[in-house]
C-alpha cells in the first residue's frame, strides 16, 4: 500500500514538458551575458516565474518576476520584482544578494521581452504548480487508518454490545472505547469548536500584516509556494470553494484544530495515564490560549500542529501487542508517515518537530527491547514515507536560499540554562527520587530533557515575540506529553489507592503553571492583526466592482488587504514611492483605505502627499492601538488611525492644503 501511494505522489512530478524552461531561456542567457549572473528557472506559476540564483559558495537568492504582484519590492518597466524569502532589512543582506537583485532589474530595463503568459504550461497553469494539486498524502492517510480502524473494529463492537444503557455507555464513552467513545469524541470536538468560535474571534496570525499572502497562496498551485507545496496542496480547494477564500480556511483550520484534544487523551492514555488524567489533558488542549489562536487563523503553525498531534496519536493508538511484522503495526505506521510527510511540504518549521514524534513510543508498557525495537522499527518506516513521498519538495527548500534562512545553525551548541531551566532540572530530579517506578521516570525524564535540548538547539523563531516562538516550540507537544505524563504517573504511583486523582492533579497543576507563565506573551495582538480584523468586516459592506488603493509597502513594513482574485471587489497595493495620483480619480467605486503604514516614518510622508491631492469623503475609521509585530521593527507612534475614504475627486485647488505636523 505504501508503495502504491508512493508510486501515485511521486508520478505528477513528470506530468509536464519544460515548457516553462524553454520559452525563458532566451531571456536567462541573455540576461547572463550582460549581468554574468547564473540562473535557472524553478517555476512558472500564472503569470510569473521563479527564478534561482547562483551567488558565492553558500549563497544563493531567489527572485520572483510577476505582471500582477501586489506591492512588489519593485516595478521594472511593469514587471514586480521581488526577493522570494523573509529578510528583516534588506539593506543588511549581503552585498552579493542585494546586487543580484540590482542586476536583474536593469536586465528587466533593457530587456523587457519576458513572456510571461507563454511560460505557463499546457492548461494555462505553471509546470510547477502541477506537481501536486490534492492532498493525496492527506487523503492516503485517511484510507490507511480507516482499514487500521476496521481491523480493530470488531473487539470495540463487542465491547460495546456488553455496555447496553445509559449508565454503561456513559462509562465506555468515559472510557473512550467502541461506539460511545466514537459519540463523545464527536461531542467533545463540537463543543470545542463551538465554545472557541463563541469566545475568540477568527483573526490573522502571520506577522508584518502577511497572512492575506498565505491565502493567496492557498488560491494558487501548489508549486509556487517557496516554503513548499504543502500549504496550498491542503487548503487549495478550501478557498476555491469558499467565498470568502479565508473565512473558509478559517473554519477547515477550526474543525480541524477541534480534535487536538481528543488526539491528546489518545496520547495520554497511551503513555499508561489513568483516565480521569487524559481528560484533564484533552480539556487544557482544549482551552490553551495559544492553541486556540492558532485555530482560529490561516497559520501554517496551525496545520503542521494538527498533523503531527495527529500522527502521534495513531502511533500512540498501535496496539502493545503488536509486532513489527504484523498489520497491527504497519497500519498505523504507514498513517503516521503519510501525516507527517504531508506536514514537512509546508513549512521548513515542521522538519525538526516531525522528526521526533515516533519518540511517542518510547514511554508505552512493555520491555524496554520490545519499546526501542518498535521505535527504530516506526522510525525507519515513517522515515522511508517521508523520504519517498516529500523528499524532493524538502530539497527544493534546502536547495534555495530559504533553506539557508530556516536550517538550523547547529545542533552541537548547547542552549544556554536559564534560572527557571535550572529550577525545572532541580525539579525533575527531586521527581526522580520521589517516584516509585524510578525507570519508567528515567525513561520519562531523558526522554523530556532531549526534546527540551532539540527545540531550544533548532529554535528557529526563538529571537520573535513570545506568541511567535511559542507556536513553534508547541509542536514538540505530542512527545513532551507523553514524557510528562510517564514521569507524574511514575511519582503518583506511590499512592496506589489514589494514583488517578494524584496524576490528574499534577498534570493539571503542571498543565496551568505552564500556561500561567507564558499567559500575557501568547496573548498579544498586535496592530497588523488588529486592522485585518476591521478589514475583513468593512470589505462587505462596498459596492460590487470597487477598487480600493492603499499604501501596502513602506521599506521594511508590508501589509496586504484581505481582498483576492475571486472577491467581487478589488485592492491595488502601493509602495510608498508608487502611491501617487490615481489616473481615476472620482466614481462611487474608488475607494482609498489609510492603512497603519501611514503611520510609520517611511510611510507617513507619501500618505499625507496622496491624500492632499484628492478630495476624500471619510466611510469608516478606527483606532487602533500601537503594537509591533515584528521585534526588530520599531513600534507605532501613539494610537493608530485608519480609515476608509471614498475618492470623490480632486482636490481644489483654492483649499489650502492642511500643514504637515
Amino acid at each position: 500500500m505504501v508503495v502504491v501511494a508512493t508510486l501515485i505522489l511521486l508520478a505528477p512530478t513528470f506530468a509536464f514538458a519544460n515548457t516553462c524552461e524553454q520559452v525563458t531561456q532566451g531571456w536567462l542567457d541573455r540576461c547572463h551575458q550582460r549581468s554574468g549572473l547564473s540562473m535557472r528557472v524553478v517555476g512558472c506559476p500564472p503569470g510569473r516565474v521563479l527564478l534561482h540564483v547562483e551567488l558565492a559558495p553558500a549563497t544563493s537568492l531567489d527572485l520572483e518576476i510577476s505582471r500582477s504582484a501586489r506591492a512588489p519590492f519593485r516595478r521594472v518597466n511593469g514587471y514586480g520584482l521581488s526577493p522570494v524569502g523573509e529578510f528583516a532589512d534588506w539593506s543588511k543582506e549581503p552585498e552579493a544578494r542585494r546586487a543580484a537583485l540590482d542586476q536583474v532589474a536593469v536586465c528587466l530595463e533593457r530587456d523587457p521581452a519576458l513572456a510571461l503568459d507563454a511560460a505557463e504550461g499546457p492548461t494555462g497553469e505553471g509546470a510547477a504548480g502541477h506537481r501536486m494539486s490534492v492532498p493525496w498524502l492527506l487523503l492516503g492517510a485517511l484510507v490507511v487508518l480507516l482499514a487500521s480502524f476496521l481491523r480493530r473494529h470488531r473487539a470495540s463492537r463487542a465491547f460495546a454490545m456488553r455496555s447496553w444503557g445509559l449508565a454503561g455507555w456513559a462509562r465506555t464513552a468515559w472510557q473512550g472505547v467502541g461506539l460511545p467513545g466514537l459519540v463523545a469524541m464527536l461531542a467533545g470536538t463540537s463543543a470545542v469548536l463551538a465554545i472557541r468560535a463563541l469566545a475568540v474571534p477568527a483573526r490573522f496570525f502571520h506577522q508584518n500584516g502577511q497572512g492575506p499572502f498565505w491565502i493567496e497562496i492557498a488560491l494558487r498551485d501548489a508549486g509556487t509556494c517557496r516554503y513548499g507545496p504543502g500549504y496550498a496542496e491542503l487548503f487549495g480547494w478550501v478557498a476555491r470553494w469558499g467565498n470568502p477564500p479565508d473565512v473558509a480556511i478559517f473554519a477547515a483550520m477550526a474543525t480541524g484544530s477541534a480534535l487536538i484534544p481528543w488526539f491528546g487523551w489518545r496520547i495520554t492514555r497511551s503513555a499508561g495515564a489513568p483516565v480521569c488524567a487524559a481528560w484533564v489533558v484533552a480539556g487544557l488542549l482544549a482551552v490553551h490560549p495559544l492553541a486556540i489562536r492558532l485555530a482560529q487563523s490561516e497559520s501554517y503553525l496551525g496545520v503542521q500542529l494538527i498533523l503531527l498531534f495527529a500522527a502521534a496519536a495513531v502511533l500512540a493508538s498501535m496496539k502493545r501487542e503488536a509486532t513489527v511484522r504484523s498489520l497491527s503495526f504497519i497500519l498505523p505506521t504507514a498513517g503516521a508517515g503519510l501525516l507527517l510527510a504531508q506536514a514537512v511540504r509546508i513549512h521548513p518549521t515542521s522538519w525538526v518537530p516531525a522528526a521526533t514524534i515516533p519518540l511517542v513510543l518510547i514511554c508505552r508498557r512493555g520491555s524496554l527491547r520490545s519499546r526501542l525495537l518498535e521505535l527504530t522499527a516506526a522510525g525507519l518506516g515513517i522515515g522511508a514515507i517521508v523520504l519517498a513521498a516529500s523528499g524532493s519538495a524538502v530539497s527544493n527548500v534546502l536547495s534555495g536560499s530559504l533553506g539557508q534562512q530556516w536550517q538550523p545553525s547547529s545542533l552541537l551548541a548547547f542552549p544556554a540554562l536559564s534560572a527557571l531551566g535550572l529550577s525545572a532540572v532541580l525539579a525533575s530530579l527531586g521527581l526522580v527520587l520521589g517516584s516509585r517506578n524510578r525507570m519508567l521516570a528515567i525513561e520519562s525524564l531523558t526522554v523530556g530533557w532531549v526534546l527540551v535540548y532539540i527545540a531550544a538547539a533548532t529554535d528557529l523563531l526563538g529571537n520573535n515575540f513570545g506568541w511567535i516562538a511559542d507556536a513553534y516550540r508547541i509542536q514538540f507537544a505530542p512527545p513532551m506529553l507523553v514524557a510528562c505524563v510517564g514521569l507524574t504517573c511514575s511519582v503518583a504511583a506511590r499512592w496506589p489507592h489514589r494514583k488517578a486523582i494524584a496524576a490528574s492533579a499534577a498534570i493539571g497543576v503542571l498543565g496551568v503553571t505552564l500556561v500561567g507563565i507564558r499567559y500575557e506573551a501568547q496573548t498579544v495582538i498586535p496592530t497588523d492583526t488588529r486592522e485585518l480584523r476591521w478589514a475583513m468586516q468593512w470589505r462587505t459592506r462596498l459596492p460590487a466592482g470597487a477598487n480600493v488603493d492603499y499604501l501596502a509597502r513602506a521599506e521594511k513594513h508590508t501589509i496586504g488587504l484581505p481582498v483576492y482574485d475571486t472577491s467581487l471587489i478589488q485592492a491595488t497595493g502601493r509602495t510608498a514611492e508608487g502611491l501617487v495620483i490615481l489616473p481615476k480619480t472620482a466614481g462611487s467605486l474608488v475607494f482609498y483605505y489609510r492603512s497603519s503604514l501611514c503611520s510609520t516614518p517611511e510611510g507617513a510622508p507619501s500618505c499625507r502627499q496622496f491624500e492632499r491631492s484628492l478630495d476624500l469623503e471619510p466611510l469608516e475609521t478606527r483606532v487602533l492601538p500601537s503594537q509591533s509585530s515584528l521585534p526588530w521593527l520599531p513600534p507605532y507612534d501613539g494610537p493608530i488611525e485608519v480609515g476608509l475614504f471614498r475618492v470623490r475627486g480632486a482636490a481644489r485647488k483654492s483649499v489650502r492644503c492642511e500643514d504637515e505636523r
